[in-house]
Parts: C-alpha cells; sequence; structure tokens
C-alpha cells in the first residue's frame, strides 16, 4: 500500500508540471539576452559620458618655475615680448604659468598686464620640440567659474584639440553667454572646429 501511495504521488508531481511550447522558450531566452545586452549599452553610454566630461576640464595651470629652467622661461620672454627691463622681465618670471595639452605640447599663459592689452592677454604654445605653434590673445576677464581654456575630447592628426571660453551675448538676447571655439592643430595650423554658446550657469 504504501508504495502504491509513493507511486500516485509522483504521478502527481508529473501531471502537475506545465511544459511550455519550444518557441516560448527561445522567446524568453531573446528576451534575457536583450536585456543583457540593454543593460551593457547603457553601461557604456555612462561611461563614455562620463569620459567625455572629465575630458572637457579646465587645464591645470603650474607656475612656469616649477616646470622650465630659468633660460627657457628667459628665452619664451624674449620671443614672445619686446622692450622690457630686466624688473620687467624677473617680473614675468614669477607670473608665468605652464598648462599641459598633452602630447608634448604645453601652454603658456603670461598672467601679467605687461603683456595684455585691449585684445587680451597673451597665451602661447610650445609643441615637443620647444618650436611655437601657437600665439594669441585670449579674454581672460570672464565670470567666476568659466575658466579661459579647457580640454577637449577631440583630436586632429594626433594633436589634441582645446576649447577656448569668451564672453558673448547671444543675438535677441539680454544676457551674456559664453562662446566656446575649439581649436584644433593640423601639424601646420590651427583650425576652429566649432563655435557653440552655452549658458553662463553651465560652469
Amino acid at each position: 500500500m504504501k508504495l502504491d501511495i509513493e507511486a500516485k504521488n509522483q504521478r502527481g508531481q508529473h501531471t502537475g508540471d506545465i511544459e511550455l511550447p519550444g518557441w516560448i522558450g527561445r522567446l524568453l531566452r531573446f528576451l534575457y539576452l536583450g536585456a543583457g545586452l540593454f543593460l551593457l549599452a547603457s553601461s557604456l553610454t555612462l561611461l563614455g559620458c562620463s569620459s567625455a566630461g572629465a575630458s572637457e576640464e579646465a587645464v591645470v595651470w603650474q607656475p612656469a618655475a616649477e616646470v622650465l629652467s630659468a633660460e627657457r622661461s628667459q628665452a619664451i620672454i624674449a620671443a614672445n615680448s619686446s622692450a622690457l627691463s630686466d624688473a620687467e622681465q624677473a617680473s614675468l618670471r614669477q607670473s608665468m604659468r605652464v598648462a599641459e595639452l598633452g602630447e608634448g605640447m604645453r601652454m603658456i599663459d603670461f598672467n601679467s598686464d605687461l603683456l595684455t592689452g585691449r585684445l587680451g592677454s597673451l597665451y602661447v604654445i610650445y609643441d615637443r620640440d620647444g618650436d611655437l605653434i601657437f600665439n594669441r590673445y585670449l579674454n581672460p576677464k570672464l565670470p567666476d567659474g568659466v575658466p579661459v581654456v579647457q580640454h577637449s575630447e577631440r583630436s586632429r592628426s594626433g594633436y589634441p584639440c582645446f576649447r577656448v571660453n569668451d564672453v558673448t551675448q547671444p543675438a535677441g538676447s539680454t544676457s551674456l553667454g559664453i562662446a566656446q571655439t575649439t581649436l584644433c592643430y593640423d601639424g601646420a595650423n590651427w583650425v576652429e572646429a566649432n563655435t557653440e554658446v552655452v549658458d553662463v550657469n553651465r560652469f
């Protein structure tokens, strides 16, 4: 009798199982696979956004005395200025600062009224060979929190691009915006890749 009861229980368990059609099983596998791919793509997208944001941070400035020799600083001053007294040259050596742009490119901000005029302050870039490849006046008088120069996620011909910020007033607007111009070097010339105007509150 005991064996009969166990046999009935086993038959009851088997009859209680539901056997799904094969196409439903295949559909479930496709759904699981699709969900996994979606999660993977979402993670990569978030990672890409984070990397882009990081690459657009303001450049980091260091005192020139910590990066360049006194002779190199003096040579840069002599190449980008004229008719300065010894005291003024010494002042520039103290105020100069350097930012690493990548691939051996260094930007110099003289950070002094001695090399500031109506067009702004003088910024120059030297390549890894020590050649001057950029010489431009940029506006240092920007709203609080807005950097003059930012890294860019772009590159061209193996050289990293960078962004220059300036104050602008969009047409038909009563408020100021920030014009962001991306500059890229092709090995011979600097090219304005694009310019966009963003709200100052973005910074």
